[in-house]
């Protein structure tokens, strides 16, 4: 009798089942709430990601644009030494009056040259027979340069030799001339071919010649002539005539200036 109640049995039961389709509900509602927002939380996510992602892309088509000119640059800049280097075949390396203006400078006073030599030639270096595997990874490489043209252009090495020939009083302008030669960082393996006696207007003199090679790799243009004074106090091919400060030849004691090969 404790449950008792007055009230009828099926309105008991639609209040209960009011009160349960109200928790449903409410359930429903929270759980769509939550739906909803993990929706909506998540949306926002995605958007960051592909903000992201975005710009990720946009900083790898810069860096491969980047890359891509600096490719570029790297290929105008190796054309552009190629270019150069062949340019520097066709061109005149080592000017003529610098060589002339360093032999002659570098010469002792009383030696003099009657003969000059200049001869440039291209350095072809002996290689050892290659193997089929050598021959094989040639054949691959010049493949994958074929669609190089400047890859199929080749710069020669070139030496140039210099050969004097000269006469001197003695040994020891030659000795004196050799030794400043090689002192000069435009001129290398200076050598004296042969030096023998010979007699030119009634005196002695000692005939030579000497072969030496031009460095090429020196900067020219830098390069400034070597300034010598060359002030003759007496005649190289005798004793007895005298050239005075002016250039003059005078006998000792005379007065007038005789000619040349006169006592």
């Amino acid at each position: 009798m404790d449950n008792m109640s007055f009230l009828p049995e099926d309105y008991l039961e639609r209040r209960a089942a009011r009160r349960t389709n109200i928790l449903c509900l409410t359930l429903f509602g929270i759980v769509m709430v939550g739906l909803v927002g993990a929706y909506v939380v998540s949306g926002r996510h995605d958007a960051e990601v592909r903000e992201l992602h975005r710009q990720v892309n946009l900083e790898f088509e810069e860096a491969a644009r980047r890359i891509e000119q600096l490719e570029q640059l790297q290929q105008q800049k190796k054309q552009m030494i190629h270019k150069a280097q062949v340019t520097g075949v066709l061109l005149e390396r080592v000017p003529r009056s610098l060589l002339m203006a360093e032999l002659i400078n570098h010469m002792p006073a009383t030696l003099s040259l009657t003969e000059m030599d200049l001869e440039t030639r291209e350095l072809r270096t002996t290689t050892r027979p290659r193997t089929a595997i050598e021959r094989e990874q040639q054949r691959l490489a010049s493949r994958s340069k074929a669609n190089d043209m400047f890859s199929q252009i080749e710069v020669p090495e070139t030496e140039m030799t210099v050969n004097l020939v000269g006469v001197a009083p003695t040994d020891v302008e030659v000795a004196r001339f050799m030794t400043a030669l090689g002192r000069h960082n435009m001129f290398y393996d200076v050598n004296l071919l042969f030096s023998e006696q010979t007699t030119i207007s009634e005196q002695r003199m000692r005939q030579f010649r000497i072969e030496l090679k031009v460095n090429q790799d020196v900067d020219f243009d830098a390069m400034e002539p070597t300034l010598v004074s060359r002030e003759l106090k007496q005649n190289p091919m005798g004793s007895r005539l005298q050239i005075d400060e002016s250039g003059e030849l005078v006998a000792p004691g005379a007065n007038v200036a005789p000619k040349w090969g006169q006592p």
